[in-house]
């Protein structure tokens, strides 16, 4: 449920008059499930989180030398990567909202010996950093988890220096029969926590055209990549759920409707599971597009 770990959180319940705290309900459920799955994130299943984060910095084109912001840097997958590109006269700072993925991360940096790499608990929408600060910024399949994404953008064009790339990984549009699994797995979650219909903005090139242009991004580029990725078993289907931030929609699922519920759940998903076991396993072609943009010159 790939897609599904990108919209799960972003629609919360409105269950208060004052938007504040909302968005600060949403922020503290999205840090919770990624506290939760730190520990096993990018650790478990096929490695797209690595292959995806290594087709987004080839072409986000890093200079050597550059100062660089990962935002949403997770376990690193991007942020590890960029620090190669720069080098040891560049550097890169992670960001993110999970105290537990900034901890895990500034350990892995550490025994990496890495000295060119800082690693910050930091809200995306409130970048706590000078206009100008850096060369470079990207976002790893991150943006959908933003309750505010257009004030994130805002907030990533304010402190690019002019002239400077901004490159963003988010989930496309995935085949039939996985869209079917996402209907079984939307039917099952509380009506409040229900895909937004905005989360299909991050899904198509027009969608993510408009967002970095209203930004204020020029010559912005969407490039579609895809790559096949097999699970061998349903065991390790449901393991890698439980490691990112399909966990949200899963929690959410057993807090509504208790172990029955998600054993009916996890029963309707299994069926369609079954039906897309091949001899090799449950193969899953993943779609992606990368977003390039830069923030306009002096």
């Amino acid at each position: 449920m790939q897609r599904e770990s990108s919209t799960v959180e972003r629609s919360g319940a409105r269950v208060s008059n004052d938007p504040s705290q909302d968005v600060a309900r949403r922020k503290e459920q999205v840090a919770g499930v990624f506290d939760r799955a730190a520990g096993t994130y990018g650790r478990v299943g096929p490695p797209f989180f690595s292959h995806f984060a290594r087709r987004l910095v080839d072409l986000a084109e890093i200079p050597r030398g550059a100062r660089v912001l990962d935002i949403a840097t997770g376990r690193g997958a991007v942020l590890f990567l960029v620090a190669a590109r720069a080098g040891s006269t560049g550097s890169v700072v992670g960001i993110d909202i999970s105290e537990s993925m900034v901890r895990e991360t500034a350990q892995d940096a550490r025994r990496r010996g890495l000295q060119n790499v800082e690693v910050v608990r930091m809200d995306a929408e409130e970048i706590r950093f000078p206009d100008a600060s850096f060369d470079g910024a990207l976002c790893g399949l991150g943006l959908f988890f933003f309750p505010r994404a257009a004030r994130a953008l805002s907030e990533i064009h304010r402190v690019l220096k002019p002239g400077a790339r901004f490159a963003a990984s988010t989930w496309g549009t995935d085949e039939q029969a996985w869209e079917r699994l996402y209907d079984v797995f939307q039917t099952c979650l509380p009506l409040q926590s229900r895909r937004s219909p905005k989360a299909h903005e991050f899904e198509t090139p027009e969608g993510m055209q408009a967002l970095l242009g209203e930004a204020g991004f020029v010559d912005i580029r969407v490039i579609r990549e895809d790559a096949d990725f097999v699970y061998r078993t349903k065991e390790e289907w449901w393991a890698t759920q439980w490691s990112h931030g399909a966990r949200g929609g899963i929690e959410k699922i057993e807090s509504a409707s208790g172990q029955e519920g998600l054993a009916r759940f996890q029963s309707e998903i299994d069926e369609h599971l079954d039906a897309l076991m091949k001899p090799t396993g449950i193969h899953h072609f993943m779609h992606v597009l990368v977003t390039l943009a830069t923030k306009p010159p002096e």
